[in-house]
């Protein structure tokens, strides 16, 4: 099995969860050309995190 049928993705793309900078629009736009978004959520409480998984 390839990654790319594993994660149900277009592309061999993982974006990695940069701090600061894998939010929302980036992951979104990874994610709607075929890759693999990542939220960076490792400063994030609980709460932050929902509320960026509910951005876009």
């Amino acid at each position: 099995m390839s990654i790319t049928n594993l994660l149900g993705i277009k592309y061999p793309i993982i974006q990695g969860a940069m701090a600061q900078i894998a939010k929302a629009p980036l992951v979104a736009a990874v994610s709607n050309a075929g890759g693999l978004g990542i939220i960076a959520s490792g400063g994030m409480s609980a709460e932050d995190l929902r509320n960026e998984i509910k951005k876009n």
